[in-house]
């Protein structure tokens, strides 16, 4: 039926635009835990007015600008909490220009959170026999999406322990010739690495 692993492709990426429409298609996407063979990314309402582009000053994004009206001394927060002073800076340097927060004498308050550019992160991870190799890369996707696959060929899709997925909350699919069968359809989860979810999104959609 599939010769190839990436001939399965077309027909999943078929399937999911019929559902999602709207969404960005990405094959071969580098998200750090491994390389997904399709990831469906679908737009929040609303795109922030700024882009981070730096792992480090997202943490700092997510861990301390996360309350309206909070309250930010910069000086006394990069002491406590041993933070690099010019990632801080940066950070806050684009927060002002996309109106994150407001400067006051000595400090910052907090004005509007962030959101990320992206509502869910789908990954689908593709493989013709070796259903095992496959689960394991589809619980590292886990990290950063609300939904994780297995698309496995339909002639081999009887060797999978299917209780297997429904345990760990992983989905599987059957590819056949033309169209797609959901064995397991988990049920949506924040990504366990919320920092990782914000930083790739912006990599996704940006």
């Amino acid at each position: 039926m599939f010769k190839f692993e990436k001939d399965m492709l077309p027909v999943i990426e078929n399937a999911f635009y019929q559902k999602f429409d709207n969404a960005k298609f990405i094959r071969e996407f580098n998200s750090g835990n491994g390389i997904s063979d399709l990831t469906v990314a679908t737009p929040n309402d609303e795109k922030p007015s700024i882009v981070i582009n730096n792992y480090n000053e997202m943490y700092y994004l997510i861990n301390f600008f996360n309350r309206k009206g909070k309250v930010i001394h910069p000086k006394k927060l990069v002491s406590k909490k041993n933070l690099n002073s010019k990632t801080f800076s940066n950070l806050i340097t684009k927060l002002l220009d996309g109106g994150y927060v407001s400067e006051q004498e000595g400090y910052y308050i907090v004005e509007r959170l962030y959101k990320s550019p992206v509502k869910n992160i789908i990954s689908i991870e593709a493989k013709l026999s070796k259903w095992r190799d496959g689960y394991y890369q589809a619980l590292r996707y886990k990290c950063f999406s609300h939904k994780s696959f297995l698309a496995v060929s339909s002639k081999y899709i009887k060797n999978v322990d299917i209780d297997l997925f429904r345990k760990v909350n992983v989905g599987l699919i059957s590819v056949l010739e033309d169209y797609v069968k959901i064995i397991v359809n988990p049920k949506r989860e924040i990504p366990k690495d919320t920092i990782a979810f914000y930083h790739l999104s912006e990599s996704v959609m940006l």
